[in-house]
């Protein structure tokens, strides 16, 4: 699960690494409002995927480093970019030898008909649920969503 005051430090971190950036300027960058960013620094704001993606992309760092899930910040890893979720999912139930119902009986943050409606790309996962499927692999959040190749 995404802590809140993590990512919030973190973020403050990578901004201030970057030039102490304002939340401004970050929003210009990212193509989202001021207040987004500051409600994020706050602590108020859940980011969606697609902004923890985009936040990595502008600083050229994992999704896991954003969200503080891990301290190495390597700029020298290249990232692709995401496929549509549903592509995605499969590619891991593929990947890992498992299926839907293995993911849903083993984590009771994930349900059966959220998990169906993410296989039929009815609906994207937020990120407290691509960080829950990440624990599930043991792998990276870069990894479940597509961004590298490797766990």
């Amino acid at each position: 699960m995404l802590i809140l005051s993590d990512f919030a430090e973190r973020l403050k971190d990578i901004m201030i690494e970057n030039g102490n950036q304002s939340p401004k300027e970050l929003a210009n960058e990212i193509g989202v409002h001021r207040t987004t960013i500051a409600r994020y620094l706050t602590g108020n704001k859940i980011p969606s995927v697609d902004i923890i993606v985009k936040l990595a992309d502008y600083f050229h760092c994992s999704t896991d480093y954003i969200l503080s899930l891990q301290d190495d910040y390597s700029k020298d890893i290249t990232f692709k970019q995401c496929p549509p979720f549903d592509e995605q999912l499969k590619y891991l139930l593929k990947r890992f030898q498992t299926n839907r119902y293995q993911i849903y009986s083993k984590n009771d943050d994930i349900d059966d008909s959220l998990l169906d409606k993410w296989y039929k790309g009815q609906v994207k996962p937020n990120i407290d649920n691509i960080i829950n499927l990440a624990e599930h692999f043991h792998c990276s959040v870069d990894f479940i969503l597509g961004r590298v190749n490797y766990i």
